[in-house]
């Protein structure tokens, strides 16, 4: 019999799998993966476990059609648990939402041992995968917010690999690893495991061990660069990390595609060449395209002016921003319009725009901040206004005379609004501390103020000119530039030197 024709989600695995004496495929389903495996000579022997009955039934009949009852096994029972300890070179676990293979990996940590390879191909919730992990060099864990008891019962898994395949309107990932010993400096508080372990020690079966991934230099690097965007758009860095999977942006050479290859053909072919330097492939577009799908959808759905709906809408706002400027700054040339619907692999418009075309698309972020001393006092304001290319493009710094704490912050803002529409900004981020005018301008408060009535109505109006604004409430210590112009306008005023605008 030939080898049969796959899906390109079970052509990358395979061809991720490389060969192997015995491969073990964790809830096999039809069985179509171990019988293609040994009908191609990846794997001599294969075993496919599954928890139903029903799934191993429609296995079995695949196997009496191929003839290869004597090299596939079937056995029945959950997870990893029908196999002995050690017994399979190569765990596929593919085909389950991401929290259902981490817990896979959790209850059956005991069959495996060091040196098997595993290849986890989760269909959602990959970020229950991706976390938690340490860098081999510091022993610092990811995340870092949470603590936990490690120690050598850990299941430590090397990340060897990532790729991201696309199959029909969706891309997915595959994270291939390989069980290795604990290292001897592994930290004895660890912050870790709520991601994967949210039950903790306490509730965790008495045989189940918490996994950890080892990461190299480059992966630690990237995580880095993913927790600095994340905290600058105001998303959770641990999630952010968890979501998109580090190595994806480490090794974009290891990262590409694959669309499964014909019937009866080897394996999968990269349908693109290795990616420039630092350039981030088509692929990493796919993955990211897929992580703003729910956020797109929440933006769309979430269109009143309910709390709710503000807060859900601000928050898919935040992801979507985050996401475009994570391929905005890998991909070099890229600023894709995340908030549009895209196919996987295709971003918006169906193509990379060039950095003429990002300008225009791409939003500009504004940070505003105003400062009087007396409240009524001397008051100042200050501005920054950053491109979409992440440069500086203007500092204000202006005294405006006596006046509220309340009317500088909105003066600030009108004139931050005024001077990005004058460079052409068409969409605009805005972070302000002032939390009374940032829901005001989102409509979760009402303007009772008769003196900021038409400081506010000014402030809508010129809101109105752009093609999208966002208002982004942020702690004081992340708008520290503006609150150092807004003081320096005051001194300014106060010593008769009145500040002007500049570049930056």
């Amino acid at each position: 019999m030939t080898a049969r024709r796959l899906g390109p989600r079970l052509e990358a695995l395979l061809d991720m799998l490389g060969r192997v004496e015995v491969l073990a495929d964790i809830g096999t389903d039809h069985g179509l993966l171990p019988v293609t495996a040994v009908l191609r000579g990846r794997a001599r022997r294969a075993i496919a476990t599954d928890l139903r009955a029903a799934p191993l039934a429609a296995a079995r009949r695949l196997v009496e059609e191929t003839g290869t009852q004597d090299r596939v096994e079937l056995r029945q029972g959950p997870g990893l648990l029908p196999l002995r300890p050690g017994e399979a070179g190569a765990v596929v676990i593919s085909g389950l939402h991401g929290e259902t293979i981490a817990a896979i990996l959790r209850a059956g940590a005991g069959r495996l041992e060091p040196g098997t390879r595993l290849l986890l191909q989760p269909t959602r919730g990959a970020a229950a995968l991706h976390l938690p992990a340490l860098d081999r060099r510091t022993g610092r864990l990811w995340p870092e917010r949470l603590s936990l008891r490690v120690d050598q019962r850990c299941l430590c898994l090397a990340l060897e690999e990532e790729r991201v395949v696309v199959e029909g309107r969706h891309a997915y990932v595959i994270i291939a690893g390989r069980v290795v010993e604990p290292p001897s400096h592994l930290p004895v508080g660890c912050p870790a495991f709520a991601i994967a372990n949210p039950a903790g020690p306490e509730g965790a079966a008495p045989d189940e061990r918490p996994f950890i991934w080892l990461w190299d230099a480059p992966v630690v690097e990237a995580a880095h660069r993913l927790a600095g965007l994340a905290l600058r758009w105001g998303v959770d860095p641990g999630e952010a990390v968890g979501r998109v999977g580090p190595a994806l942006l480490a090794h974009p050479a290891r990262s590409l595609g694959t669309r499964g290859a014909g019937p009866g053909a080897g394996p999968a072919q990269d349908v693109t060449g290795p990616p420039a330097a630092g350039r981030a492939g088509p692929w990493l577009a796919s993955w990211l395209h897929e992580l703003a799908r729910p956020w797109r959808k929440a933006l769309r759905a979430n269109t009143g002016s309910t709390p709710r709906a503000v807060r859900r809408r601000s928050e898919a706002a935040a992801w979507l921003g985050f996401l475009g400027e994570v391929l905005a700054l890998e991909a070099g040339n890229r600023a894709p319009d995340l908030d549009a619907s895209s196919p996987a692999g295709t971003p918006a418009g169906g193509k990379g725009l060039d950095r003429t075309e990002a300008a225009a698309v791409a939003p500009w972020r504004l940070h505003t901040d105003g400062a009087a001393r007396g409240n009524p006092g001397p008051a100042g304001i200050g501005v920054v206004l950053i491109g979409p290319d992440g440069a500086v493009a203007e500092r204000i710094a202006r005294f405006i005379g006596a006046a509220t704490n309340n009317v500088a912050e909105y003066t600030a803002l009108i004139t931050g609004l005024q001077r990005a529409l004058d460079r052409g900004a068409r969409r605009l981020d805005v972070y302000s501390d002032s939390e009374l005018m940032v829901r005001q301008l989102n409509g979760q408060y009402r303007v009772k103020n008769e003196g900021l009535k038409p400081l506010f109505e000014q402030a809508a109006r010129l809101a109105a000119q752009f093609e999208r604004v966002r208002f982004i409430h942020v702690p004081r210590e992340r708008n520290r530039e503006a609150d150092r112009l807004a003081n320096q306008g005051i001194d300014q005023g106060m010593a008769g030197a009145q500040g002007t605008p500049g570049p930056a």
